[in-house]
């Protein structure tokens, strides 16, 4: 999808990415409240899976999509500070449920 966004004559790869990562992230919105089986899931997409939603949501805008927190602010409606909050502390959650090297049930 990349490439053929890419292959728009005055489109780079970085506005590219920023688009389909805006566009997975609204569409994903029409999804919520569905869950999927996490016993085929790699472990550390279950521990996602359990951060916050405003968590889950600036790691992924932010850290997997490459939109800057004021980016991701403006896609999700609060402070840029915010997105830095929540990334920050979705980061560290990831990192105490890697510590305990196993997936806690979803």
């Amino acid at each position: 999808m990349a490439d053929l966004a890419r292959s728009i004559r005055g489109v780079s790869t970085e506005e590219a990415r920023r688009c389909l990562v805006r566009h997975v992230y609204r569409h994903t919105q029409e999804l919520v409240g569905q869950t999927p089986s996490t016993t085929e899931l790699p472990p550390v997409i279950v521990w996602v899976s359990q951060l916050a939603r405003l968590q889950r949501a600036c790691l992924g805008l932010c850290y997997f999509g490459g939109l800057t927190h004021r980016e991701a602010a403006a896609l999700l409606g609060v402070p840029p500070g915010t997105v830095a909050d929540r990334l920050n502390a979705g980061l560290r959650e990831l990192g105490r449920l890697a510590a305990h090297g196993t997936p806690v049930s979803a």
